[in-house]
């Protein structure tokens, strides 16, 4: 049944997607993208178990990949593109939010609680995080992780990030949770913008760790 179903499929203009094993994952794989109005086609992993939110026309190209867990929320804004391999998770209780005209490129991930403003780019292989791992003390660090989750009834650590409109992140950077990226701001290549950092209205970051260098004028 399983090989006649793999015929049919394969002479329509939807190639079968990898993860998908029986007729009933493609049944829901297909209502999940019906319901949100999600392209469907060749290794383009959906996974949405809380909100998602899509204002106007999105493009999703293949190998990526949306994860909404059960009591998180996705937001995307009208004209926003994801490249191949781009990697959203959205967990518990997180929030996220993608602007209007924003780009993400290929192998960004973008993990928790995370506000990007409209028309930004975001380059490839370009890192955000909400979270963190638990490591004060002598105690194990996956230990330390459990006991935070029990501690707080299985939510994770999120600290928000949040990144202005027209901002520019520069190729292979990274955020740290509870940053706050101001509008205009352009942080450079290979950057690590450690966790709490400020950065106000149209400046520039650049370095490990990510320091200010001047002004857009």
């Amino acid at each position: 049944m399983y090989t006649l179903f793999c015929k049919i499929i394969s002479k329509t203009k939807f190639k079968l997607i990898s993860s998908i094993k029986s007729i009933n994952d493609f049944i829901r794989y297909f209502k999940t993208c019906q319901a949100y109005k999600l392209p469907i086609g060749k290794n383009r992993k959906y996974y949405i178990q809380g909100e998602l939110h899509i204002d106007g026309y999105l493009q999703i190209d293949e190998f990526a990949s949306i994860v909404v867990e059960k009591g998180g929320k996705l937001i995307v804004g009208n004209h926003v593109n994801i490249e191949p391999f781009c990697r959203i998770h959205v967990g518990k209780d997180n929030l996220m939010v993608i602007g209007e005209s924003t780009s993400l490129n290929s192998f960004n991930i973008l993990i928790g609680d995370i506000k990007i403003g409209r028309k930004c780019l975001i380059a490839p292989y370009v890192y955000l995080s909400s979270g963190m791992h638990q490591f004060k003390g002598r105690t194990s660090i996956k230990e330390a992780d459990k006991n935070y989750l029990t501690k707080n009834k299985g939510k994770d650590f999120s600290s928000p990030i949040i990144v202005g409109d027209d901002c520019w992140l520069g190729i292979s950077s990274v955020v740290m949770y509870g940053s706050h990226v101001g509008r205009g701001c352009i942080i450079g290549a290979n950057s690590v913008v450690t966790a709490n950092k400020r950065l106000e209205e149209y400046e520039i970051w650049g370095g490990v760790p990510a320091k200010y260098i001047s002004k857009r004028e």
